[in-house]
Parts: structure tokens; sequence; C-alpha cells
């Protein structure tokens, strides 16, 4: 999750399930029923594999930043 994702999740917390479902989703309400039929851990598990990505390539792009 970015940094945005995380500061909204933050300030709703009541509403963090729905974060999820929407996140996978893409933002589109017409593909929640779809994510809401997925395996729970393979929807947890792809979740942390995008949170880890967006850290990843943050780290490279700070990387970049200083060698510029």
């Amino acid at each position: 999750m970015t940094v945005e994702q995380e500061k909204y999740n933050n300030g709703f917390g009541r509403w963090s399930w729905y974060m999820m479902i929407d996140y996978l989703a893409g933002g589109d309400i017409l593909k929640h029923e779809g994510v809401t039929e997925l395996n729970f851990i393979a929807c947890l598990n792809k979740l942390a594999f995008m949170k880890e990505k967006a850290n990843e390539d943050k780290r490279r792009e700070d990387i970049q930043k200083q060698k510029r």
C-alpha cells in the first residue's frame, strides 16, 4: 500500500475491510463481488505483495534520486 492508502486506512480503521476490497477491485465497485468470492488467504497474499512491491519501488526511486 502506498503512504496515501495507509493514511486513508488509519483515518478510517473501521472501513479497512472495505478499503482492501476496493483496492483489490481497482476502485471499480462492479468488481467488488468478484473480489469477495476469492480465497481470503490469496487476497491477503496479494495485498502483502503489493505493499512490499510499493516499498521496493520507493526504495529504488530514492536510490535513483540520490545518484542524480
